[in-house]
């Protein structure tokens, strides 16, 4: 599968009318086949746009977007949009609340049923979901309101992965899970990345940025700011002023540690036990 391609991409709610809002302007980047690319910006940035567009839930006012084989163009009509909307699969910011129906494997048999495909099919794909996020068997009957909010969490990203997406769109995928609960959902990410599916995570936690993705958007006032990858925007500390965020704590605490004297290298580790990592080696460099 190709890249995804957003071409002179631009967004207006309520286009051609008084009530016209600017959402998105000129947006034109490459997101490499594959690649894990963060989307972050402060609220109203224009990042949940973009992904909506991405998803095809939106059609836009000028540009295109090409993902794979299909585009989508200005102007483009509820057939086209749902054509284009069947490769991308969206995981929508707490997705347990659009859990419904009375079991986990009919919610789960949801997504692929109404794609036109058969029980016996829209089963299999169910299965092969549940089993992809690790979730018990003998649960499968159970109703999924009876579920903790991480395998609740867990059912609703199976719910999109029967779906056979190629591209997933995660928007803020920890928000209302405890750290316990974050590590395991992001590990489970880390495995969908692994089997070769482009991840798009919308995020304001610099800290996952930092230590999963490997390809970062900033968006602001409907720009994209920049691309590129994460030491290099971490690297910036005017562009993370400018765009209103924040320095990884493990950059943060790096920058003390080298105004202190410790002669870190100048690219500083992006996650707290690389930093760990790092200090322990200059230490002892320093006594050998």
């Amino acid at each position: 599968m190709s890249a995804i391609q957003f071409t002179n991409l631009s967004f207006s709610y309520q286009a051609g009318t008084p009530f016209a809002v600017e959402a998105l302007r000129n947006v034109s980047v490459t997101i490499p086949n594959g690649s894990w690319t963060a989307v972050i910006g402060h609220t109203g940035s224009g990042k949940s746009t973009l992904m909506q567009l991405l998803d095809g839930l939106l059609s836009p006012t000028t540009g295109s977007i090409r993902n794979g084989q299909r585009q989508l163009q200005a102007g483009a009509n509820r057939k086209e949009m749902a054509a284009f909307r069947q490769q991308t699969g969206f995981v929508f910011q707490f997705p347990e609340n659009q859990l419904f129906a009375e079991t986990v494997l009919e919610d789960v048999m949801f997504g692929p049923q109404n794609l036109g495909r058969t029980d016996k099919e829209a089963r299999t794909d169910a299965i092969a979901a549940l089993e992809m996020v690790h979730f018990p068997r003998e649960d499968y009957k159970r109703s999924p309101f009876d579920l903790s909010g991480g395998q609740m969490r867990r059912v609703a990203i199976a719910g999109v992965l029967a779906m056979r997406p190629q591209t997933l769109i995660l928007d803020e995928p920890t928000a209302g899970l405890d750290p316990s609960g974050q590590d395991e959902l992001m590990r489970l990410i880390k495995t969908l990345h692994d089997q070769h599916r482009t991840i798009l995570m919308v995020t304001h936690q610099m800290e996952l940025v930092g230590a999963y993705a490997d390809h970062v958007l900033v968006m602001n006032h409907g720009q994209m700011t920049m691309f590129g990858t994460p030491q290099q925007l971490f690297a910036q500390p005017q562009l993370l002023s400018d765009n209103h965020l924040k320095m990884p704590a493990s950059v943060a605490l790096g920058q003390q540690l080298r105004a202190k004297g410790l002669p870190l290298p100048e690219t500083l580790p992006l996650t707290i036990e690389q930093l760990a990592s790092e200090v322990a080696e200059t230490l002892r460099r320093k006594q050998g």
